[in-house]
């Protein structure tokens, strides 16, 4: 009888430990594909950050989701999101002050987010206003509403999406001329 009480107790104890083996690997598995989308950014989000005046904003929430600070030069600062220490990046942000008032960003992701921007895009009713392929395969897509003009650009396998305040590019032209 004590010979079945240990038997059943190891057996408990294997199993314990099995189901904290699996409870850590899908743990594990959790924060792996929370790392995975942590830099992808929304239509919304980028409009957001498109509309912040304030440098140090974009900044902090950049930074908060993992982001780091690459790069400033003349109206550009550059952030990228690391695929790993050695790696390509997994994602380019570029926000452009161009004035006080006016901003303009890129940003550079992988196919499946780009296709998924492009899709919030349509849904929220913009209008597409240019679409080219050129003979090497590029493709530029622009789409607008009264207020933003989304640029979709595919260049050498890298997916880019460049948004602006039209409005706002506009009256920056006309006061320039």
């Amino acid at each position: 009888m004590r010979k079945i009480l240990c038997f059943l107790t190891f057996l408990i104890i294997i199993a314990i430990c099995h189901g904290q083996s699996i409870k850590a690997a899908a743990e594990q598995q959790k924060k792996q594909e929370s790392l995975a989308t942590k830099y992808q950014l929304s239509l919304d989000v980028l409009l957001k950050l498109l509309e912040s005046k304030s440098l140090m904003h974009v900044n902090d929430f950049l930074s908060n989701k993992g982001w780091f600070y690459e790069s400033s030069e003349g109206i550009s600062t550059v952030w990228i999101f690391p695929n790993n220490e050695f790696g390509p990046a997994k994602g380019i942000f570029i926000y452009f002050k161009i004035t006080d008032f006016i901003n303009a960003i890129v940003y550079v992701t992988n196919k499946q987010h780009f296709m998924r921007i492009e899709t919030e895009t349509k849904g929220k009713g913009y209008v597409k206003t240019k679409s080219e392929v050129s003979d090497n395969g590029d493709r530029e897509t622009i789409y607008k509403n009264q207020k933003y003009s989304i640029t979709f650009t595919i260049r050498n396998s890298e997916y880019g999406v460049f948004i602006c305040n039209t409005k706002d590019i506009e009256n920056f032209i006309q006061q320039s001329e």
